[in-house]
């Protein structure tokens, strides 16, 4: 074997242990793509939390259905899953209470981030599959100026 047919081989096999690492490390391109409609799903649940809890402070009840948090003033971005189009599972559980579905392509364990998770996201924690998560509206507390 001649040198440049030694060094071209070096290098195919460097550039060929890259990209395995790179799949160990980050995951299939498949598996990022699950990771992040998930991470979508998680915001859009967390919106529509923000949005219930308003609209409890407006009106003192639940919402009907999510359909009513789609007016002027609730910034939902979106009560449908990212993936299937499929509208998020509301349930009204009790005058305060309600129950939020969605279905996930990974554990939340498997979402890697490189700063700390705040408390808030925590009551997000889900397998893979279908999750639900029990929810008590809070009232909102106003901001006063100084």
């Amino acid at each position: 074997m001649t040198k440049s047919k030694i060094f071209a081989l070096g290098i195919s096999i460097t550039f060929l242990a890259a990209i395995i690492y790179g799949f160990i490390l980050l995951g299939s391109p498949s598996t990022q793509r699950a990771m992040r409609l998930d991470q979508q799903r998680v915001s859009n649940l967390q919106n529509i939390l923000y949005a219930v809890d308003s609209y409890w402070d407006r009106n003192g009840t639940l919402p009907q259905s999510l359909n009513d948090l789609q007016g002027t003033g609730y910034w939902v971005e979106s009560v449908t899953d990212p993936a299937t189009s499929q509208p998020y599972e509301y349930r009204i559980l009790s005058e305060k209470e309600y129950e939020l579905c969605a279905v996930f392509q990974s554990r939340s364990e498997e979402q890697q981030s490189e700063y700390p998770r705040a408390f808030s996201e925590r009551i997000w924690d889900h397998q893979e599959g279908r999750q639900c998560f029990q929810i008590e509206a809070q009232k909102l507390t106003q901001v006063k100026g100084i």
